[in-house]
């Protein structure tokens, strides 16, 4: 039989899963879906409720929509001009004439 070729390394076992805390980006993100649904159940609850045709209860709730296409277009906005001012030292500034 052969002898026994089997390194220390081969024998240590698997280390353990240890639990990772959660990042503060991962928070923050979390946090804005929680938000968010917790704004999109508000708002169909309180339409659901309310004593208001139901032309006014749509409008309601587009301009719900439309005023969360507003929020995330000028997040996406101030971003992109971030990342332009970064990538283009020499044109700083040049994105928000």
């Amino acid at each position: 039989m052969p002898p026994n070729t089997t390194t220390p390394e081969d024998s240590r076992p698997a280390p353990a899963y240890t639990a990772q805390r959660p990042t503060g980006a991962f928070i923050g993100y979390s946090l804005c879906w929680v938000s968010l649904a917790i704004a999109v159940l508000l708002l169909t609850v309180g339409v659901w409720n309310a004593t208001l045709a139901a032309s006014e209860k749509g409008f309601y709730a587009m301009a719900f929509l439309l005023a969360l296409f507003g929020a995330v277009a000028v997040q996406k906005n101030i971003r992109d001009a971030a990342q332009f001012n970064r990538v283009h030292p020499e044109e700083a500034g040049a994105s928000a004439e």
